[in-house]
């Protein structure tokens, strides 16, 4: 017989660099919680039945990996720790700089302990994923990297950089669930892009689709393509978004270019701004140029600064407790803490730090601490 298994949310931590707990870390527009939440009501993980499904503290995963796992351990006696095998497992390691996220059956409930994950049997989830080319801007032309499209995963976000991780990979195949919408009105949706952008071609079609939530508002002149938009976002005139996520009131100004990126709720990308495959986080407002990097809540970024993988070609590496780590591919941008200001005309080498309630200004070597501005 079926047993009923429901779904508990993993332990918080701090999410290093950000200085938030995990929890309100963005992720696919919203907070972490609530969209871990979500995942699982799509996986089928009730709030009922003595076992549990859950996460290692700080971690997040997909719908399709919840429900992977809770099939594999029915048959389970006791506490199951699971992982995912091939190149999934990989990025899962590499995007967490340091110990990797883990799935965790808990048979019977309860809370999870050090006895409890010595003594657990260990799974292994096998899933397929295509390589999915992706343009950099400081790549030469003709020269692109891969990552991994699949609709499994599982990230660790208790450090910046896995949150930026975690929202790259998983927004691919979850958009296009959004966009789509359930099987029966899938064709429709496709048939509606192809008339619309006069393509057969996947990566056209799926341009000409978007989801605006209630109040959601796009100026006739802008572009935006492949996008879903959570309630009350606006899109200002001349503004350029595809294939990202607008959290509920997030907006982009006049003549922005958004590029693959996650915005949080109330986060505003500013007149003229550039933002690539990067996170913002609740309130924060960005004006210069920004790839691969995370902003924390109301953190801000002047116009005329620059947050960007430069050097990219020697490969970056990121702190994480003091020890530093090769980033996946190499690449990586720069995370700003919560409520720090990066200054006009300030230029930050990637995989680097800038503390909670740090300010940079453009003068060489002057950083101003919290502490400093009493």
């Amino acid at each position: 017989m079926k047993r009923a298994v429901r779904f508990q949310l993993p332990e918080q931590v701090q999410v290093e660099g950000l200085g938030i707990g995990s929890g309100e870390a963005v992720w696919l527009g919203r907070p972490a919680a609530e969209s871990l939440l979500g995942a699982a009501r799509r996986a089928g993980l009730g709030g009922e039945g003595e076992d549990a499904v859950s996460l290692s503290a700080g971690a997040v995963a997909t719908a399709a990996t919840l429900r992977a796992f809770a099939r594999r351990c029915q048959a389970s006696e006791g506490d199951v720790v699971g992982s995912l095998s091939g190149v999934l497992g990989r990025w899962s390691e590499e995007a967490a700089l340091g110990p990797p996220a883990r799935l965790r059956y808990l048979r019977g409930g309860g809370q999870w302990s050090e006895a409890r994950e010595q003594a657990a049997e260990r799974v292994v989830l096998e899933g397929q994923a295509r390589e999915l080319p992706v343009p950099l801007a400081d790549r030469p032309a003709g020269r692109r990297v891969a990552l991994p499209w699949s609709e499994l995963g599982l990230w660790s976000t208790d450090h910046w950089a896995g949150v930026l991780w975690a929202n790259l990979l998983a927004m691919g195949p979850w958009m296009v669930g959004v966009l789509l919408g359930p099987r029966w009105l899938a064709p429709l949706r496709v048939l509606w892009g192809i008339a619309r952008t006069r393509s057969l071609r996947p990566e056209v079609v799926a341009g000409g689709l978007n989801r605006l939530g209630r109040g959601a508002w796009v100026h006739p002149s802008a572009v935006v393509e492949g996008c879903v938009l959570g309630a009350g976002a606006v899109v200002d005139a001349g503004a350029v978004v595809r294939g990202s996520v607008l959290g509920e009131g997030a907006r982009v100004e006049p003549a922005a270019l958004v590029l693959g990126s996650v915005l949080g709720a109330g986060a505003v990308v500013q007149r003229h701004a550039w933002a690539q495959f990067s996170v913002l986080h609740q309130g924060a407002a960005h004006g210069g140029a920004m790839q691969l990097g995370v902003l924390g809540p109301e953190a801000s970024v002047k116009g005329g600064a620059y947050l960007l993988d430069q050097g990219a070609s020697r490969g970056v590496r990121a702190s994480r407790g003091g020890a530093l780590y090769a980033a996946p591919l190499g690449l990586l941008g720069v995370g700003v803490g919560r409520g720090a200001l990066v200054a006009s005309g300030v230029w930050v080498a990637p995989g680097r730090t800038v503390p909670p309630g740090a300010v940079l200004l453009p003068r060489p070597g002057l950083v101003l601490r919290p502490e400093d501005q009493a």
